[in-house]
C-alpha cells in the first residue's frame, strides 16, 4: 500500500513501533544495568553541540559524516552528534576533571550520521558503552573488554569472539622504513584486502617485515608474538608487548569463547593510539561492537573504552515475550491496579460505556478483562 507523503521518513531512519521500541530500549537497559553494576556512572551529553568544540574530537571520518544546523540563538554553527565517544572524553577532562581516577562512566543515546555503513544502513542509532579515563595500564583495556563481553552474554550474545588490532603498528613501520604518503596509503589499503601484491613496491626489509603483517591473522593462541618481537623494528616493541598482556589477561574470561588477531584492521578506529578490538559472536551478522585505546585533552590522558550500536544488534537477537494487557473498568480502585500489576498484567482502562466483556477485551487489542470479581481471559 503507497503511503500518503506525511507518513515518508528520509532514508535511514525508522519510527520504532511498540515491540521494536520496547526491545530496543530493554537492551539498552540490560546493558546499561550490567555497566553501573560494575562501578560505572551514567552520563547524558547532549545531542548537539558547537561544531568548534564537537568536531576536532570526532576524525575528519566523522566530521565529514556529520550533520550542521545554524544555532538561532547564538549564530553559531552547531553540530549534531554521529558518535558519543568524543562527548564522553569531554566531560571527563573538563566537567568531571577533578574526580578521581580512573574514571568510568556509562552512556546511551542517539547518534545521527549523514550516511550509514554497508553494515549499518541506519543514519539514526541507539548507541551504548563504557569509558574508563585516567589508567595506562593492560588492566584497564582487560576490564573494558571483559565487561563489554558480559554486557552483551547478559543481553543474549553468546559465543562472543573478540578480535585484537593495532592501529598505530602499521604507521610506526611505515615511519621506520621511511615511506612516503603514497606508498603507505596504497600499503595500508593493500594490507587490509590481504593482497600481497603490495609488498611488491617495498625494500627487502620493509617487504619482509609486512610479510609479517600479513601472516600474523587468526587465533590468538596459534600465533608466536614472541617471534615478531625478535624480527620487527625496536619502535614497535611497545605496542607488540600491549598485545601479548593483554591476550594473556583475557585467555581465561568465562564471556570470551575465542581471542583472533588481525594487524591489518583500521577501518573505524581512527583517533586510537594502541591496541583495539571488535566483537562477533555465532549468529550475528558483522561486528556487533568495538573499542579500544586512546588519548584525551590537552593532557592527552589515557582511555579505553567501547560501544555498541543496538538497532543491528536486535535484528540477531531473539524478539521479547509479547506484552499481555488486561481491559479493566474506568473505576476500578487503585488497590485492585496494584494487584493485577504486581501479578504481571498491563492494565488498559475501558473508556467506553459498554459493559466489558470477550469482545471488547479483543476490540482494545487484550489478552483478558476484568468483571470487578475475577479476572476473565478470552
Amino acid at each position: 500500500m503507497t503511503q500518503p507523503p506525511s507518513a515518508l521518513l528520509p532514508a535511514g531512519v525508522h519510527d520504532y513501533l511498540p515491540e521494536t521500541a520496547r526491545q530496543r530500549y530493554s537492551v539498552a537497559h540490560s546493558l546499561l544495568t550490567t555497566f553501573q553494576q560494575y562501578g560505572y556512572d551514567l552520563v547524558l551529553p547532549p545531542l548537539v553541540e558547537f561544531e568548534q568544540s564537537l568536531l576536532p574530537a570526532m576524525g575528519n571520518n566523522l566530521s565529514s559524516n556529520t550533520f550542521r544546523v545554524m544555532d538561532s540563538l547564538s549564530h553559531e554553527m552547531m553540530a549534531l552528534r554521529a558518535d558519543i565517544t568524543p562527548q564522553i572524553a569531554r566531560i571527563a577532562t573538563t566537567r568531571l576533571h577533578k574526580q578521581p581516577r580512573p574514571l568510568r562512566l556509562c552512556y546511551a543515546g542517539e547518534v545521527l550520521r549523514l550516511s550509514g555503513s554497508d553494515l549499518n544502513y541506519e543514519r539514526q542509532s541507539l548507541q551504548t558503552g563504557i569509558e574508563l579515563v585516567g589508567h595506562a595500564g593492560i588492566t584497564a583495556d582487560a576490564e573494558v573488554i571483559t565487561l563489554a563481553t558480559q554486557a552483551l552474554q547478559a543481553v543474549g550474545v553468546k559465543d562472543i569472539t573478540v578480535d585484537l588490532t593495532i592501529p598505530p603498528l602499521l604507521t610506526v613501520l611505515a615511519d621506520t622504513f621511511g615511506l612516503d604518503t603514497a606508498t603507505r596509503t596504497a600499503l595500508f589499503i593493500g594490507l587490509e584486502r590481504k593482497e600481497t601484491g603490495v609488498l611488491e613496491a617495498l625494500s627487502p626489509d620493509a617487504k619482509a617485515c609486512f610479510q609479517q603483517v600479513l601472516r600474523f591473522v587468526g587465533n590468538s593462541k596459534s600465533l608466536p608474538i614472541a617471534t615478531l618481537l625478535e624480527v620487527f623494528p625496536k619502535e614497535a616493541a611497545p605496542l607488540l608487548q600491549n598485545l601479548q598482556a593483554l591476550i594473556a589477561a583475557l585467555e581465561n574470561v568465562p564471556s570470551i569463547n575465542t581471542i583472533t588477531v588481525d594487524m591489518t584492521e583500521q577501518r573505524g578506529f581512527l583517533y586510537h593510539s594502541s591496541v583495539c578490538f571488535s566483537l562477533f559472536a555465532n549468529g550475528f551478522r558483522g561486528e556487533i561492537g568495538r573499542g579500544g585505546r586512546y588519548v584525551v585533552g590537552e593532557a592527552r590522558e589515557p582511555a579505553v573504552g567501547f560501544s555498541v550500536y543496538i538497532d543491528p544488534l536486535l535484528r540477531s537477537l531473539p524478539a521479547l515475550q509479547p506484552v499481555v494487557k488486561i481491559l479493566i473498568p474506568q473505576n476500578l480502585p487503585l488497590q485492585k491496579q496494584d494487584e493485577l500489576i504486581a501479578q504481571g498484567w498491563r492494565l488498559a482502562r475501558h473508556l467506553q460505556e459498554t459493559p466489558l466483556s470477550a469482545a471488547t477485551a479483543v476490540a482494545q487489542g487484550c489478552a483478558a478483562w476484568y468483571d470487578g470479581n475475577a479476572i476473565q481471559k478470552r
